[in-house]
């Protein structure tokens, strides 16, 4: 199958969940994930194989198109490309924090690279949907614990 992170990289069928995952699944389909990537291909192959995992999906092709919506007040979480044009992953993310949001984050990057923040996920493109999926749902079930009110 090819990888989801890689330009063209199209989706494949949707992961199984095994014993044990109703919850975050459960928790998952209740989500939002905000797809940040200018590369088109990138964007329409993680939508897909998101949505055939049953998960809500809103994609942008850039940082400034993003901030322009208003989140929701339900669990969400941020797959974001560190070197976005203009405004890149980590810019947006302390604009955000600037304005009080800690939306989950995970960032992903055609190279490996050190983060200088410990609360980011780092997902190495290419990546498969068997990669992508359960970080998600992770970082959805690790946010519910910390805010069990919202899930945000």
């Amino acid at each position: 199958m090819p990888a989801l992170g890689a330009p063209g990289g199209r989706a494949g069928s949707p992961s199984s969940t095994g014993p044990g995952d109703a919850r975050d699944t459960e928790r998952a389909l209740r989500a939002v994930v905000f797809i940040l990537d200018e590369d088109a291909a990138v964007r329409d192959a993680v939508a897909a194989a998101l949505e055939a995992a049953g998960v809500e999906v809103c994609a942008f092709a850039s940082a400034e198109a993003f901030l322009e919506v208003d989140l929701p007040a339900r669990p969400a979480c941020l797959v974001v490309d560190i070197d976005l044009p203009k405004m890149g992953g980590p810019a947006l993310i302390d604009i955000l924090a600037a304005r009080g949001n800690r939306l989950p984050t995970i960032i992903t990057s055609r190279r490996l690279r050190p983060l200088a923040r410990c609360d980011l996920l780092l997902l190495e493109k290419p990546f498969g949907e068997d990669e992508l999926i359960p970080v998600i749902r992770r970082t959805l079930a690790l946010r519910a614990v910390e805010n069990p009110a919202s899930g945000r």
